[in-house]
């Protein structure tokens, strides 16, 4: 069932650098597949808080999204993703910010406790993270945040069916890409 409200652009972004982030060219990809129009950010130079607000701010301003996932792979860019999530949360509240990856997984109970994070993608996040984008009321493997404050965890539906889909492949580069930074 689909509430028929598309959040849609997305901007996908990582909490690290380098191969932490890659992963979300996959999900940009298949989400641009399904309709969703999808932008990364892979190159993440700032190093202050004022700097990743500052980027942010050009970002939302340029891509104005209705969605803005963090890619948090690793247990030690936890910090960071947080930054992200209050830097976005104080520059337009009405964005849906969603996070995944491995260490968003395993920590989804203690990161939905964050008012900075609307949604925890469990586990693969290509048909999760579609069913969020179009309006989907119970998307599969995903942590939302109820209006009081709690996490509502559905049991879990989705398992991707294989490494070697054909449903998980990049295209549209010359579409995700925001900077020259990202494309090299």
């Amino acid at each position: 069932m689909s509430s028929g409200r598309a959040l849609s652009p997305v901007l996908l972004v990582g909490a690290g650098t380098g191969e932490a982030t890659c992963g979300i060219l996959y999900l940009a990809s298949y989400l641009r597949r399904g309709g969703i129009e999808a932008f990364v950010r892979l190159w993440d130079g700032d190093e202050s808080a004022g700097e990743v607000t500052q980027s942010f701010e050009r970002l939302i301003a340029r891509v104005r999204p209705k969605l803005i996932g963090i890619s948090l792979k690793w247990f030690h860019h936890v910090d960071r993703a947080l930054l992200i999530a209050r830097t976005i949360r104080k520059i337009d509240p009405s964005i849906r910010i969603v996070v995944g990856g491995n260490s968003a997984s395993y920590w989804w109970k203690e990161l939905s406790g964050y008012d900075c994070i609307d949604h925890v993608i469990l586990g693969d996040g290509e048909v999760p993270l579609l069913a969020l984008c179009n309006g989907e009321e119970a998307p599969p493997n995903v942590v939302t945040r109820t209006p009081d404050g709690r996490p509502r965890r559905l049991p879990l539906a989705y398992v991707q069916r294989a490494t070697n889909t054909q449903d998980v492949y990049y295209s549209h580069f010359n579409e995700l890409f925001l900077s020259q930074m990202d494309a090299h």
